[in-house]
């Protein structure tokens, strides 16, 4: 199977879909990739991590195998499926990486980054409203405006401090609704959904997007988002699945690496044997104890209205994917392999 390889665009290539030709004029380099990675995952960072719910602390140690449990490490682990969302996503600059001139070097970079930067900028929230909050009650509301409201006492002021949040927010949603829609558009581009031929429709000048895909993702996220106005319970088990998800969506190309075997792979100039097994390792490993704990009860004793339904919701979408494989996509779907050419538009002349 041909490789993919990193081929520099010339200036004014173009991307030629049915009857539609894309000019891309402007590049997506690494500082694109990095504002889309930092506007997803440090969308008030510091914020999600203080207001997560208060989870019961109380109870014996319970012996299970061998092992002492203590009551209070597996409150902690539950309470950072909150805290982990922070952090999620970070994939989004690899589904953009067709339209990087060297993606091999721009989105590791991109990955780390965005790390560095979200974890900076968010120690520093966490820092400033922990010093100053007289405390966090977990039966009160804690949203971001109320607990800067107790901490400076005015009202101006917490809007004052409210409004760059909401514009990181905004600035988040942008980039949500960039990587989702070029994620849809993909899948629907290689017949992997019903009504591909529509959805990977590109609109015409001067939009050059994929409008219907974009409106297709977007109008499915509202969805889920209004499941909060009917459910809350339905929604934190929803996003609990989410993130789930993703750490299963990782841990697929892991492991298939891994029985391959690593030094079988081309490597790239982000290429560690040692310290990249060590980091796989724990990848998996972190992935199963989340897939355990992430599915475990928020609050003790456990009621019907206060369950996490996680588990439930994973094995929905299991169905439902599995389903969708055998009964369409399974007949219809077709990798597309971006293939060595002379140019950049003659790589994407391989899609079509």
């Amino acid at each position: 199977m041909p490789e993919k390889v990193d081929i520099e665009a010339p200036e004014g290539a173009s991307v030629t879909y049915g009857e539609v030709t894309v000019q891309t004029v402007k590049p997506f380099t690494t500082l694109s990739a990095l504002g889309i990675g930092y506007g997803t995952t440090n969308t008030a960072v510091g914020l999600l991590l203080v207001l997560g719910s208060t989870l019961p602390m109380g109870g014996s140690p319970l012996f299970f195998w061998g092992f002492l449990i203590m009551a209070l490490g597996v409150a902690f682990i539950v309470g950072m499926n909150g805290a982990n969302w922070s952090f999620s996503c970070l994939d989004v600059a690899t589904h953009l990486a067709e339209e990087m001139l060297s993606p091999s070097t721009d989105i590791p970079k991109a990955l780390i980054w965005t790390i560095i930067v979200g974890f900076s900028s968010g120690l520093l929230v966490v820092t400033s409203v922990l010093i100053n909050v007289t405390s966090i009650d977990g039966s009160a509301d804690n949203s971001a405006l109320l607990l800067f409201y107790r901490i400076t006492g005015s009202k101006a002021a917490a809007v004052g401090l409210w409004v760059p949040v909401l514009t990181t927010t905004a600035g988040a949603v942008w980039s949500i609704q960039t990587w989702q829609s070029r994620l849809a558009w993909t899948i629907c581009r290689e017949a992997g959904f019903p009504l591909h031929r529509h959805l990977s429709e590109l609109a015409p000048a001067l939009l050059h997007i994929p409008v219907w895909s974009l409106i297709w993702s977007a109008s499915g996220t509202a969805i889920f988002g209004c499941l909060y106005l009917g459910s809350e319970l339905a929604f934190n088990s929803l996003i609990s699945t989410g993130l789930l998800l993703q750490y299963i969506s990782y841990s697929i190309p892991v492991v298939l690496m891994l029985l391959q075997g690593r030094s079988n792979f081309q490597h790239g100039p982000f290429w560690y044997p040692r310290l990249g097994l060590v980091a796989n390792i724990v990848m998996l490993s972190w992935t199963l104890v989340a897939l355990v704990f992430y599915c475990f009860p928020y609050y003790l004793p456990v009621v019907a209205d206060q369950m996490n339904y996680a588990s439930v919701v994973l094995a929905g979408i299991a169905v439902t994917t599995g389903t969708l494989w055998l009964v369409y996509a399974n007949k219809n779907y077709e990798v597309k392999e971006i293939l060595e050419g002379r140019n950049y538009h003659d790589r994407y002349q391989t899609f079509y």
